[in-house]
Formats: C-alpha cells, sequence, structure tokens
C-alpha cells in the first residue's frame, strides 16, 4: 500500500470508530447499565459470600466508572 492509502485507510477507520461510540453520553450510559446487569446477575444466587463479593465488586465498578466519566456526565 502506498502512503496515502494507508493514510485514507486510517481516516476511514477513525470515522467508523467515531460513528460506533455514539455521542458523548451514550457510552457511559451503556457502560453503567453493563454495571448494574452485573450486579444483577452475580445476586440472583444470594449467599453471604456472594453477595458480600457482589457488593464490593460494584463499588469499585462505580468508582472506576465515576472517574472515567464524571466529566462528560
Amino acid at each position: 500500500m502506498t502512503s496515502k492509502q494507508i493514510g485514507q485507510t486510517w481516516r476511514q477507520i477513525e470515522e467508523m470508530e467515531k460513528r460506533m461510540r455514539g455521542d458523548e453520553l451514550e457510552t457511559p450510559f451503556i457502560v453503567l447499565m453493563r454495571i448494574c446487569r452485573d450486579y444483577v446477575a452475580t445476586t440472583k444466587f444470594p449467599g453471604e459470600n456472594t453477595m458480600k463479593y457482589a457488593r464490593e465488586r460494584l463499588i469499585e465498578r462505580l468508582d472506576k466508572f465515576r472517574i472515567k466519566y464524571f466529566e462528560k456526565i
């Protein structure tokens, strides 16, 4: 491939990524829904250890979410 073709390919890739990402508020919402979904799926089988692990994991993931998306929301 020539350097011009490589440049065109990269521009197309970047454009596709931009289209797939959606707007800047759509992505955080989807991530938050996945965090909630995973928490609910984990708590379907209640047990003391399961609930404790699920709660700790939820808090950890929400902290990461807050750090990453706080300014966008």
